[in-house]
């Protein structure tokens, strides 16, 4: 089509054909200027073509070209897209991607080249593929420069074990991102556990690497780990092992950071039992700290039937600073113990030797001193059948002014008198010398004289005689009373009496105003009424009165030189709700009192008050509502009737969580504080690692961090060393039975006063939890404290406390285990008299409670000793032994028990006078059974002697001898049951000589035989 006008000329032509192309033709001219546009669209087997060309008089686009393509080919595509105009200015673009497109096999890569300066050739390239394991890469490049992303995931996981591996790295041609990579990684079979998180950038590595053990059976564990950390210029290493067995016990903990090491060791091995039984501890420290770089700890225990033998060595830097050893001997009567202790060098040692079981008793006590012996005693007793004793000590020292001293004594018999001779050799060779003479027969007094080197008292001689001496009544009910005089004139009395829980004692002597005192008391340990009273001279006089009743008591005490004293308490309720209340009064107004009340019921409330007149009153309160998750909690302290301390706290957990907390002090501004929190948190789809490290070796703190959205895992671990031990290391993950897990170490104060701690936690519960306290000063205590998850070993804890010197002590173990307590306490005091004491509690049945006590009074020639125990029932022992060996010879026992088989054992002996003149007394009882031995012997005109023995097991059996020797005649009878069993008699005489005999028994005929001779 054309067409021609007064403006010019023009033509318009189209153009297009079908078929297996599609060509299409188009232009049009206006009088010399022509655009044209041709296109063309295929469609083949393996995919499609087009073509557009355009061109026209237009500046800079005379000619465009557009070419578009895609093919398919072996599951493969191809899309190109080619644009030229003018020459040299062209954009191509190639995209390839994987058939079919699928999100879990994923492959395409986009190219385009364009003029674009700096952009002539980018390109993006992404691949995923998703099958046991994920596998992704995304590359961005533009010219000769590139960045790529790539991600690995695997999980191998099975029914009974888990494989976690995670990967992220990035590289690119950037200066300051050359490479970058985070990869992690955890697997575990329910016994073994091992992960590890890897971070690298740009050449410089950081890593962790976990590894953990892990077996149980019973309450035997196994339990042994390793954890990692690196870094470019250091490396941190933590390592631990714990094994025990019903015997055996191992345990290591190992530190390194770089070249300096922590490392703990303990290990113990123990078989106890009464009979016999060993146990053995080794403890060892090794640290790069100089004051604790190499400590060592060694305790070993064993015994058996006459042995014991205990060793404790604490060594540092390899040389042995303390060391303590104890051994124990006894065999055959011979007793033998050495007792070492070592501290820097200095050892001080101390041995006994003794043979106890036969007379003469002997023995020895040595104190030596770097091996140089410092002191010895040496003694000796003897005490034959004769009654009379003797014995001396010996002391031998290298102490200036005690260089030598003996002290030596025997006894004698002479005419009727027992002798006492002692003497005392003193270091200056000087000699004290004593002499005593007594006699307590019919005739009752002594005479002492003593000879010193001293000038004031180089003689002195006392004696006195008794001149009254009476005692009537039991040991429930007496009255007694003695006299003694010497001189002319000087007399002592004595007068007591006592019966009905009542008694008096009264006192007078030349030498000072008269004494007397006197009690009365009623009722019993729960219900009581008690008076004490005492006079010295006239009008100086003492009271006491004790009452107590129903958990409430008084107590006044009277005396001429104080202000009268009185004190009273009362207690009402339950231990979970009582009141209690307490008053002390000096003088008419000095007056204290304090209260206390306490109540657990729904709402929990409770105060203590106290007044006084040297301080301000104050009162102490508080309050306490609601559970663990909904609580309010309150608490104040009022002084001079103000509230100067104040404090509360809130907490609600419910579809909302708030808490609020408050405290009011006169030292500073009111202090308030609350939160609230709803909802959930939403996570992100992020993946970030973070490490840091801040300190020196001797403090310092570390954390790690790995997240992919919500998911991280972390750890951190906190150590100091000085002043005081502590570390804390804990982890976090998104692993299932491991979301939170951490250890916490800690130990304070010098090895003989100490305390330690350690835990172990699982999430919020604590999987072990240890505390150990030590403490020589002022008392000896230990305690170790052990909580575990172990069914039976939940928690245990065992406790022990020893007060006082070796004279007089008191000690306490406690022992919780399995939820039963097991507690014992022992005191002995041996500073005058021995006494004794033993208390086990046990949850054992039938001995929930174990007594005993020991009690011991007097010397070895008149002493009382008392034993008693029970099992906390009415199940009860007791025996009582008493002996006087001063003027008599009387013994005693006496035996209680639950026993039906013996009930009651009782033996009394007595015996009374000379070698030629005597009286024995014999008395044997069990349950209710009674016998008796009498004999009687005497020398002193004729020779006489007669036996009784009565008994409920026989018929008492008699027998009786006397011989006179002038003239000499000779009898002797046997009776049993008051039948003659035999009699006999013989005579003998000189002028004339003539002799008879006469014997009749029961098992014989009668014997007669007579001799007579005449010169």
């Amino acid at each position: 089509m054309s067409k021609n006008s007064p403006l010019g000329s023009g033509s318009f032509n189209v153009k297009h054909q079908g078929g297996v192309n599609y060509v299409s033709h188009a232009h049009a001219e206006w009088n010399k200027e022509r655009i044209s546009v041709d296109s063309m669209f295929g469609k083949s087997n393996s995919g499609y073509s087009a073509s557009l060309k355009v061109e026209s008089p237009f500046k800079d686009y005379k000619s465009i070209n557009i070419a578009l393509s895609q093919q398919v080919e072996n599951s493969q595509s191809l899309s190109t897209i080619d644009i030229d105009w003018k020459p040299m200015k062209r954009i191509s673009s190639t995209l390839s991607l994987k058939q079919p497109v699928q999100w879990n096999d994923l492959e395409a890569v986009f190219d385009i080249k364009s003029p674009i300066p700096g952009f002539e050739r980018c390109g993006i390239e992404v691949r995923n593929i998703k099958g046991d394991k994920v596998q992704s890469m995304v590359k961005f490049s533009w010219n000769n420069d590139f960045i790529q992303a790539d991600i690995l995931a695997a999980d191998k996981s099975a029914e009974s074990t888990r494989d976690l591996t995670g990967r992220f790295s990035v590289k690119s041609t950037l200066r300051k991102l050359t490479s970058l990579s985070v990869s992690a990684k955890h697997g575990d079979n329910g016994e073994k556990f091992e992960n590890s998180i890897n971070f690298e950038h740009n050449g410089d590595a950081y890593g962790y690497q976990g590894e953990l053990r892990h077996s149980r059976n019973g309450w035997q564990l196994q339990n042994s780990g390793k954890v990692t950390f690196n870094a470019p210029s250091k490396q941190v290493e933590s390592s631990w092992s714990h094994r025990n067995t019903a015997g055996e016990l191992h345990t290591s903990f190992r530190f390194a950071s770089g070249s300096s090491v922590v490392d703990f060791r303990a290990s113990g091995a123990q078989s106890m039992s009464i009979p016999q039984g060993y146990l053995d501890f080794r403890r060892c420290l090794q640290t790069p700290f100089a004051d604790v770089s190499d400590i060592a700890l060694t305790i070993s225990h064993e015994h058996r039937f006459g042995m014991i033998d205990n060793k404790i060595h604490y060594s540092t830097k390899g040389k042995r600073v303390v060391s303590l050893t104890n051994k124990y001997k006894r065999n055959n009567g011979i007793a033998a113990s050495s007792h070492e202790f070592s501290c820097h060098g200095n050892t001080q040692s101390l041995t006994l030797s003794s043979k106890y079981q036969s007379f003469p008793l002997n023995g020895q006590v040595e104190y030596m001193y770097n091996k140089k012996s410092v002191a010895k005693i040496a003694g000796e007793f003897d005490y034959p059948s004769s009654g009379l004793m003797s014995g001396n000590i010996q002391v031998t020292s290298q102490i200036a002014g005690f260089e030598n001293g003996k002290i030596s004594m025997d006894q004698s018999n002479e005419r009727g008198e027992i002798v006492t001779r002692s003497s005392i050799l003193l270091p200056s060779g000087n000699k004290i010398t004593m002499e005593n003479r007594g006699q307590w027969d019919k005739k009752k007094s002594f005479n002492t004289v003593l000879n010193t080197p001293y000038r004031d008292l180089q003689r002195l001689v006392v004696g006195a005689e008794f001149s009254a001496i009476k005692h009537e009544g039991t040991a429930s009910q007496f009255s007694s009373h003695g006299e003694m005089q010497y001189g002319k004139s000087k007399k002592y009395q004595i007068t007591g009496n006592y019966g009905n829980m009542a008694g008096d004692v009264t006192i007078k002597s030349p030498l000072h105003d008269d004494l007397a005192a006197s009690f009365k008391h009623k009722g019993d340990i729960s219900d009581f009424d008690t008076h004490l009273e005492g006079s010295y001279g006239r009008g100086k006089k003492y009271e006491m009165d004790a009452k107590y009743s129903q958990r409430s008591g008084t107590l006044k005490i009277k005396t001429p030189f104080y202000d009268d004293v009185s004190a009273s308490f009362s207690h009402k309720g339950e231990p979970t709700n009582f009141v209690s209340q307490a008053e002390f009064q000096y003088g008419e107004s000095k007056k204290y009192e304090a209260l206390a009340k306490l109540s657990l019921a729904n709402v929990w409330t409770g105060s203590m008050s106290f007044g006084s007149p040297i301080t301000e009153d104050f009162t102490t309160s508080f309050s306490h509502e609601g559970s663990l998750s909904d609580f309010d909690t309150k608490a104040s302290l009022t002084e001079a009737g103000k509230v100067t301390y104040e404090g509360s706290i809130a907490f609600t957990n419910g579809k909302k969580v708030m808490g609020s907390a408050s405290l009011k002090t006169p030292f500073h501004r009111d202090l308030s504080a609350t939160f609230r929190h709803s909802g959930d948190f939403s996570g992100y789809k992020k993946m970030k690692g973070i490490l840091n490290f801040s300190g020196n070796t001797k403090s310092f703190k570390t954390t790690a961090r790995a997240s992919i959205g919500k998911e991280y895992i972390a750890g951190n671990i906190k150590m100091s060393i000085r002043p005081n031990f502590n570390a804390d290391i804990s982890i976090e993950t998104p692993f299932k039975g491991l979301k939170k897990a951490g250890i916490v170490l800690s130990h304070q104060g010098q090895i003989n006063n100490f305390k330690s701690h350690g835990e172990i936690t699982l999430g919020k519960n604590k999987l072990y939890n240890a505390d150990v306290l030590f403490a020589t000063d002022p008392k000896f205590s230990a305690s170790i404290a052990l909580e575990t998850p172990f069914r039976g070993l939940e928690k245990t804890e065992l406790s022990l406390t020893h007060d006082g010197s070796y004279r007089n002590f008191n000690n306490q173990v406690n022992l919780y285990f399995n939820k039963k307590r097991v507690s014992s306490s022992l005191k002995i005091d041996l500073r005058s008299d021995m006494s004794a004491e033993m208390v086990l509690q046990t949850p054992f049945k039938n001995y929930e409670m174990l007594q005993g006590t020991v009690n011991h009074k007097g010397h070895w020639n008149n002493f009382k000793f008392h034993i008693e125990g029970s099992d906390g029932t009415s199940n009860k022992f007791a025996g009582d032994v008493g002996m006087n060996l001063v003027d008599q010879v009387l013994a005693n026992l006496k035996l209680t028990s639950p026993l039906k088989s013996m009930e009651l054992l009782k033996a009394i002996f007595s015996h009374d006078g000379t070698f030629n003149n005597f009286r024995s007394h014999g008395e044997f009882e069990l349950n209710n059974a009674k016998s008796e031995i009498d004999v009687h012997f005497s020398s002193l005109v004729n020779l006489e002697g007669r036996f009784i023995i009565k008994s409920p097991y026989v018929e008492t059996l008699e027998g009786t001898f006397v011989h006179d020797t002038s003239p000499m005649a000779t009898s002797a009878a046997l009776k049993y049951g008051g039948q003659n069993l035999m009699n006999g008699k013989m005579t003998f005489g000189v002028s004339p000589l003539q002799g008879s005999l006469n014997f009749n028994s029961i098992y014989t005929r009668p014997l007669k035989v007579s001799l007579r001779h005449n010169a």
